[in-house]
């Protein structure tokens, strides 16, 4: 014998009992509500502890899927003092809650409701929730953040970063100076609509790229592979060694891999040592200044 307790549904790994017994009940849910089967014994009135009526205990199991992380997008090049960051949701009719203390955003957090202004060297947190979903991941950004994207001089440039189209190393309209030891233009590529991870430079052996930078503590986050073909990639940065023959070979597969570095001459260089292979794709860096006292 089942009930119908129309238009209700329990949650996935849920327990039902029929109060003052203590075996769980077997349920389903249906298109018309809860269906929730009742044990012959059960039937008999006489048998169970409340014999005018079906008085049932639902116990909701943990939900077990994840909320899906927000995106972080850039509304532009970093100013001197302050950066303004977007979040965009990946679930539908979720929440995006953030912090800006260096704690994990929980469901009490301030909630996201369009773009946000951040002073330099400010760390945002985000994170999307659900009802009846788990928290996503955390997505962490740092006001301040130098992006530059490896790019083909024909590729449009993703918001919040610099192009590096493989010039040689000097002045751009940035203010900034950097590039590459010799031209690289002909070694940059541009395989897809996503520019940030479809575009990519080549680093041959014996080329390096640096960017002008004041002495200090930095985060430097590189991103390798290529969207089209595989790869096998070879960085150092200030000569710590990122990845040695780091083999991608699935289209599209790409990784970022980040350290803190310590820059002492003034000039950031990336490179693959006295690595031969001729396989080594960049698509962009990120570099976040630390505090000196780290």
């Amino acid at each position: 014998m089942g009930i119908l307790l129309q238009s209700v549904r329990a949650r996935d790994n849920s327990e039902i009992h029929m109060l003052g017994v203590k075996e769980p009940l077997t349920w389903v849910n249906t298109s018309e509500g809860l269906v929730i089967d009742i044990s012959q014994q059960l039937q008999d009135p006489a048998k169970r502890p409340c014999q005018h009526a079906w008085a049932f205990k639902i116990v909701q199991g943990q939900p077990n899927e994840f909320a899906s992380a927000p995106r972080v997008a850039y509304q532009g090049p970093p100013a001197a003092d302050q950066e303004t960051f977007t979040f965009i949701s990946r679930t539908k009719s979720g929440q995006i809650r953030f912090t800006t203390d260096g704690e994990v955003p929980t469901g009490a957090s301030r909630l996201y409701t369009g773009p946000i202004t951040l002073p330099k060297g400010t760390i945002v947190k985000a994170r999307a929730f659900k009802q009846g979903f788990l928290a996503s991941d955390v997505v962490t950004a740092v006001a301040g953040t130098l992006r530059v994207n490896f790019q083909t001089q024909n590729a449009p440039v993703p918001p919040g970063y610099l192009a590096d189209t493989g010039k040689p190393f000097g002045p751009r309209e940035s203010g900034l100076t950097y590039g590459w030891s010799t031209d690289q233009t002909k070694e940059t590529r541009w395989r897809s609509d996503d520019v940030v991870l479809g575009t990519c430079c080549e680093l041959k052996a014996g080329q390096k790229w640096e960017i002008a930078l004041p002495r200090g503590w930095y985060k430097v986050l590189v991103c390798i592979g290529d969207a089209d073909y595989g790869s096998e990639n070879t960085i150092n940065v200030e000569g710590v060694n990122y990845c040695r023959n780091l083999v991608m070979d699935n289209v599209g597969q790409t990784r970022g891999i980040h350290k803190r570095i310590y820059l002492e001459d003034g000039k950031l260089t990336i490179d693959n040592g006295k690595s031969k292979n001729r396989r080594t794709k960049i698509n962009h860096v990120h570099i976040t200044p630390l505090q000196q006292s780290l």
